[in-house]
């Protein structure tokens, strides 16, 4: 490395020092960041936290900033060898000991003491004499003041502020900017000094010839040599033959560099994204600029599937959860399709499928089959069904009817006749070509007018198997001859058997039980089941008028506002009690209730108007009042004195608690000036079991209520359907066998567990 290099690195750390020295601030200014290609001293040496460091006086390059180069490399990190102690005072060199602050061996090799002379070989460049020879003197040649903004450049054909004409006392300085008298180095290359700081020294600077022509075809004051002489100055028109175009012009979207910076439309483009499926929202994924959008492109990337045009931004979904193509009419408003939705183009009806659940159950439908269910979504089950006729009986008992449908159960209503008596031998009952007694036949082929048989009654109880009309009891036949408590006049009990030998089993004695499917001891009046005994899941009431929600019976309370006749008795809250608030400070506060309006809680309470506090010495400035309802009264208020007191803001949520109009929301006193989340108009949103899912009820209010979360403490604001228990909320999983809908989709047990069969109990 060039010694004459080293020197002029060592001259522009000390230059720093020493404006420092004069002034904090104005040692500041000598970074680029700063404005220092604007001072003077920058001119020289440039800018100490450029990497690489360019010395301005001899063209050296040095491969960190100047700054680091001194700190890691010539000083070891240790700022205390050219400064002892913290208060880093400024460097004096005024004798070869070093002077206030120096250490005689750390900068003296490159710098020397002030009053040394310029030769290279003995003790170094003579930091004063340099300044000297440059036509320096003191500090406030340089510096005027400690404002970047003012120090300015000037041409190099212009004497610089610190040239002076030249007197016995210093008789180097220069006179003429373009000379090169006063070399601006001791041994550099360059001679002279480079005012205007644009690398080119006294006669290489264009500054100092001719000023050239200025070649302007079209007129619009820009050259294309971009010489002096042009209206509008050097900057160079980098199309000559176009007025439009020119350093001072407005960048269009054109594709063309208008304001001749060598960009083409820069800050001008739109990016556009691709839009695969054509149904107006693109993907980020794919993106181009460009001032029109391509063929296949728009100006949004809001798509979340932009290979499915049904997928997209503010798609409203509904719910088709058993794929019949008919919905529920249950509503998701979202990009991506949700489980069990579909869009409105995919379906044959948006609503009206009233059990979701079964695909064999939708308005499309036929209800033809006598199952007391309605499969068509009428509001009428069975109403399809056809009876057909049906016969009954022999002999002269036959007769005719049909099979028809009441409660969901086919009915034969053919009866047969009355049985007359045939027999006994020798009457005319045995010979007139009629089967009398109805048992299918006929005179001679009928035993009863055969001898009459021995009667088979091998349980005792009087009647026989074979109907014998020598059995005590009659013809009548024992349909179990082998146990007594089983004959035709034995009384018929539950127990699964026909005891009275009628072929029905336990007709007249079952019991109806009514499906609980949300288990809240409270059955539901649709889908009797007929059963001896209680079915798992069934009650003996059907009260039930929520089935699917287990908070909602008779005798529950329904003291809440959201719009669910949660105790049956046909009014939705009528036991919510409105509570008392207040709203307003001042004299604007007044009073309210939160009722229930619709199933939504509703603040009644409306602030008074706010009326003229202040100017200091009026009436309101000492009537005891707040007259703005700012919360501040008289000379508290910053409208009744001449100063406005500064924010107090503690939590940062832009409320203050001293009400100043400096605050960022102005004068709304903050209730809670410890907690960002308690701040005026925050809304509340409710999450009773604490699960981080709200019901959907919602309180605007400063202070948290009980029970209450911000949206950003909750993984949704709304859509819990049991907000009294942790376990039941969007995204739990779902239990299966116990009729309970824990995930709040609208499903019990999801379609993937088994459905109790209601039918298993029947008959």
């Amino acid at each position: 490395m060039k010694k004459a290099s080293i020197v002029s690195l060592c001259i522009a750390a000390l230059a720093a020092l020493f404006l420092w020295a004069s002034n904090a601030s104005a040692y500041e200014t000598y970074t680029a960041s700063k404005g220092a290609l604007n001072t003077n001293c920058a001119q020289c040496h440039g800018d100490y936290r450029t990497a690489p460091y360019m010395s301005q006086s001899d063209g050296q390059s040095w491969g960190g900033n100047l700054h680091d180069i001194h700190r890691n490399n010539m000083l070891s990190s240790d700022c205390e060898a050219c400064h002892s102690g913290s208060s880093r005072y400024p460097v004096i060199i005024g004798t070869s000991t070093g002077g206030k602050g120096l250490a005689p061996v750390s900068c003296l090799g490159c710098h020397g003491r002030d009053e040394d002379n310029t030769n290279a070989s003995t003790s170094g460049a003579g930091l004063r004499q340099h300044h000297y020879r440059a036509g320096e003197t003191g500090c406030l040649d340089c510096h005027k003041d400690s404002n970047p903004a003012n120090y300015k450049p000037v041409g190099e054909n212009v004497l610089p502020p610190y040239y002076f004409t030249p007197d016995t006392a210093h008789p180097n300085k220069p006179s003429d900017s373009c000379s090169q008298s006063g070399e601006e180095n001791f041994a550099g290359s360059a001679n002279g000094l480079d005012n205007d700081g644009d690398g080119m020294y006294d006669g290489s600077d264009t500054d100092c010839k001719t000023a050239a022509a200025c070649i302007d075809n079209d007129g619009d004051g820009y050259g294309s040599n971009g010489a002096a002489t042009c209206t509008k100055g050097i900057a160079v028109d980098c199309n000559d033959n176009n007025a439009a175009i020119n350093p001072g012009a407005a960048e269009v979207c054109d594709g063309v560099d208008n304001n001749c910076n060598g960009q083409m439309d820069e800050g001008m483009t739109t990016t556009y994204y691709r839009d695969g499926d054509g149904d107006g929202y693109g993907s980020a994924a794919t993106s181009v600029k460009g001032c029109t959008a391509p063929a296949g492109y728009v100006a949004n990337n809001t798509d979340c599937n932009d290979s499915d045009p049904i997928q997209r931004p503010n798609q409203t979904w509904y719910q088709d959860a058993d794929n019949d193509g008919y919905s529920s009419g249950n509503m998701i408003v979202q990009c991506a399709r949700p489980s069990g939705y579909k869009a409105a183009s995919e379906l044959k009806a948006i609503s009206g499928d009233c059990s979701d659940s079964n695909a064999a159950i939708n308005q499309g439908a036929v209800d033809k089959t006598c199952n007391g269910i309605d499969e068509n979504c009428s509001g009428t089950a069975d109403e399809g069904y056809a009876p057909t006729n049906t016969t009954c009986g022999v002999g002269v008992c036959a007769s005719t009817g049909q099979m028809i449908c009441q409660g969901g159960k086919t009915v034969n209503t053919c009866t047969a006749g009355t049985p007359q008596t045939e027999g006994p031998v020798e009457s005319p009952t045995c010979s007139d070509a009629l089967d009398n007694d109805c048992n299918g036949l006929t005179d001679a082929a009928d035993i009863k007018c055969a001898a009459p048989a021995a009667c088979v009654d091998n349980d005792g109880d009087g009647y026989g198997s074979n109907g014998a009309a020598t059995c005590p009891k009659g013809t009548a036949v024992d349909c179990n001859d082998n146990n007594v408590a089983i004959n035709p006049e034995a009384t018929e009990v539950c127990d699964g058997i026909d005891n009275n030998c009628n072929a029905q089993i336990d007709e007249g004695v079952k019991n109806t039980y009514y499906k609980d499917a949300d288990g809240d001891g409270y059955g539901s009046p649709s889908g009797p089941a007929q059963s001896c005994t209680q079915p798992a899941g069934y009650v003996t009431n059907n009260t039930d008028c929520i089935d699917s929600n287990a908070a909602a019976h008779p005798g529950a309370s329904d003291d809440n506002c959201n719009g669910i006749d949660e105790n049956c008795n046909g009014t939705a809250d009528e036991g919510y009690a409105p509570a008392n608030t207040n709203c307003g400070v001042g004299i604007c506060v007044s009073t309210g209730q939160l009722i229930c309006q619709g199933g939504k809680t509703v603040d009644t309470c409306t602030a008074g108007t706010p009326q003229t506090e202040g100017p200091v010495g009026s009436m309101t400035c000492g009537d005891t009042l707040d007259n703005d309802c700012s919360g501040l009264i008289d000379a508290a208020d910053p409208k009744c004195t001449n100063t406005v007191p500064a924010c107090i803001d503690r939590d940062g949520d832009g409320y203050g608690s001293n009400g100043s109009p400096l605050c960022p929301n102005g004068t709304t006193i903050d209730c809670n000036d410890n907690n960002p989340k308690e701040h005026p108009g925050q809304t509340w949103y409710q999450d009773a079991d604490n699960d981080r899912y709200s019901s959907g009820k919602t309180i605007t209010q400063c202070k948290r209520p009980r029970g209450y979360k911000t949206a950003f403490e909750l993984k949704a604001v709304s859509g819990d359907c049991n907000d009294r228990n942790p376990r039941i909320h969007p995204g739990a999983v779902e239990v299966c066998g116990d009729r309970i809908d824990q995930n709040c989709n609208g499903i019990r047990d999801d379609n993937r567990c088994d459905e109790v069969d209601d039918d298993e109990h029947d008959d």
